[in-house]
């Protein structure tokens, strides 16, 4: 093979060994679709689950966080400030039952609720003033609403909603149910919370308890900052 054989044979490899830039160019730009198309399906899976996250969280801002100073309440509430430290709430409540007596609280510790507790026609009596949301904007009404799920709150003077339940026993001498206990819940305007409720052994009743939830003792009417 002389010289100019060999030079035609390179050139002739080399033809075969050049790009084809056309389909390249192709190629990349339909890679950088998939990519791109990739891109923005997990963008919006992310930002579905964004979506759902605030979702999620928006009632926690609603509910958790303030104070009792600057208490704030929706048009038609009333607004009030505690009345009765918490070393004080058995002696209140001792007021309103006459023949009670004050008794040492053994329930378990909460934070931030402070209660009293009483001896009252053989059983025992507790009113309970949860504080834990004190400070929060929402209406009385709405937290009703959202603890008993719907029809079963009550409207009240002040702004105050009320909630009435209680646990029934089975007596399996009688075959029926029993009252076990009473309890009423007070959701009062400011985030305040009042639970008044019996061992079942006082026989109080409901009304009762909802004349000690209800109480003025309680507050101190205070004129309205807002």
């Amino acid at each position: 093979m002389n010289e100019q054989q060999m030079v035609a044979l390179v050139e002739r490899v080399g033809e075969t060994l050049e790009p084809d830039v056309g389909r390249l160019v192709a190629g990349a730009a339909a890679r950088g679709r998939v990519r791109r198309g990739r891109r923005r399906l997990a963008g919006a899976a992310g930002a579905a689950v964004a979506v759902v996250a605030t979702a999620t969280a928006a009632p926690l801002l609603v509910v958790g966080g303030g104070t009792g100073a600057g208490v704030a309440t929706a048009p038609g509430e009333s607004p009030r400030e505690l009345a009765v430290a918490a070393g004080d709430m058995s002696a209140a409540l001792a007021t309103l039952l006459p023949g009670s007596r004050v008794v040492a609280d053994d329930q378990p510790y909460q934070f931030q609720v402070q209660r009293g507790v009483v001896r009252w026609r053989g059983g025992t009596v507790t009113v309970a003033i949860d504080t834990r949301s004190a400070g929060v904007s929402t209406p009385a009404r709405e937290r009703c609403l959202a603890f008993a799920g719907g029809p079963p709150c009550a409207a009240m003077p002040g702004g105050v909603w009320l909630f009435e339940h209680g646990r029934m026993e089975f007596d399996a001498r009688t075959g029926e149910e029993q009252p076990l206990q009473d309890h009423v819940r007070a959701y009062v305007p400011g985030g305040f919370v009042v639970d008044a409720y019996d061992d079942g052994a006082a026989s109080v009743g409901r009304r009762l308890l909802r004349t000690l939830a209800l109480d003025g003792v309680w507050w101190v009417a205070r004129p309205d900052t807002q």
